[in-house]
């Protein structure tokens, strides 16, 4: 029996999503986008780590409170996939510097 070979896609980091109707996409540093795919259980750069990815984004980016139609996509998508990776008690530390200023 012939093993199948799970083809990576040609451009894993950039991904394609609707907001308001508007088709848009935004793009992810190669890196993050392996470690988030991680983080969703899935092999980096297949088919189904893409599918994760853009689903996990496109909620978190409606779901967000921060969420800021004016600031690019890509920009927004990055902060949640850190946030997504990062240890709790980093983002901890970081919300009560940030509350501290």
């Amino acid at each position: 029996m012939a093993k199948t070979k799970i083809r990576p896609l040609a451009n894993p980091h950039v991904f394609h999503i609707v907001i308001n109707g508007q088709r848009t996409s935004f793009s992810l540093d190669k890196y993050l986008a392996e470690l988030l795919a991680v983080h969703l259980k899935c092999e980096p750069n297949s088919k189904e780590a893409h599918r994760a990815i853009t689903t996990f984004i496109t909620e978190k980016l409606f779901a967000w409170a921060g969420f800021d139609p004016l600031l690019p996509v890509s920009r927004q998508a990055r902060r949640i996939a850190l946030a997504a990776i990062a240890r709790p008690s980093l983002i901890e530390k970081h919300d009560d510097w940030k509350t501290a200023k």
